[in-house]
C-alpha cells in the first residue's frame, strides 16, 4: 500500500515560511523551468520583494516540512499590482515545485485564494501568466478564469485571465 502523503495549506507566516524558502520555491518553479531570466530573478524573487506584494499563502509537506507551492494575493495598493482595480485582487507567483506536481495542490492554492479573495469581498481576481505556460492556463480555465487580454513585457507575451467573484 502506497503511503498518503498530506500537506498543510496556510499563510506563510503560520507556516514559518523563511525567506531562502521563499527564494528557492521561486527559482525552482520560475527560473529552472525556464520562464524567468536568472538575473531577473535576482531582484524580483529577493524574499523582501516576494513578502511586499501581498499576502502569500503556502502549502507545506506535513511529512518533510518543505514547502510545496506558493501564490499571492496583491491588493490594488501594492506597489507589485499591475492590473487589479478597486475592489479587485491580483493572484500572482502561483507555483508548485516539480515533485509535488500531480497531487492538486496548484487546484487547491488557487481555490484557496479564490476563497479568501471572496472572504475579503473582492468583485474580481486577475492574473497574468506567460503564454508558455500552458499547463497554468489549463488550470485556470478549470477554475472559472476566462481569458480577458495579453500584453507584452521584456519581450514576453503574458495572457490575462480574470474571474468574477
Amino acid at each position: 500500500m502506497e503511503a498518503t502523503v498530506s500537506f498543510e495549506f496556510d499563510t506563510a507566516e503560520h507556516l514559518k515560511v523563511g525567506d531562502s524558502e521563499l527564494t528557492e520555491i521561486l527559482r525552482e518553479v520560475y527560473v529552472d523551468g525556464g520562464f524567468t531570466d536568472s538575473e531577473l530573478a535576482e531582484e524580483i524573487f529577493k524574499a523582501n520583494a516576494v513578502r511586499d506584494r501581498g499576502a502569500i499563502f503556502c502549502v507545506r509537506n506535513r511529512e518533510s516540512s518543505e514547502l510545496a507551492g506558493i501564490v499571492i494575493l496583491v491588493a490594488p495598493s501594492s506597489k507589485a499590482s499591475r492590473l487589479a482595480k478597486d475592489g479587485e485582487v491580483e493572484m500572482q507567483l502561483l507555483g508548485v515545485r516539480p515533485k509535488f506536481r500531480g497531487q492538486g495542490l496548484g487546484k487547491l492554492l488557487v481555490a484557496q485564494a479564490i476563497a479568501k479573495a471572496r472572504a475579503d469581498c473582492c468583485s474580481k481576481m486577475v492574473l497574468w501568466t506567460q503564454r508558455s505556460m500552458v499547463a497554468a492556463h489549463h488550470l485556470y480555465e478549470s477554475n472559472g478564469f476566462l481569458q480577458v487580454g495579453s500584453f507584452e513585457n521584456n519581450g514576453r507575451e503574458f495572457l490575462v485571465y480574470s474571474i468574477n467573484l
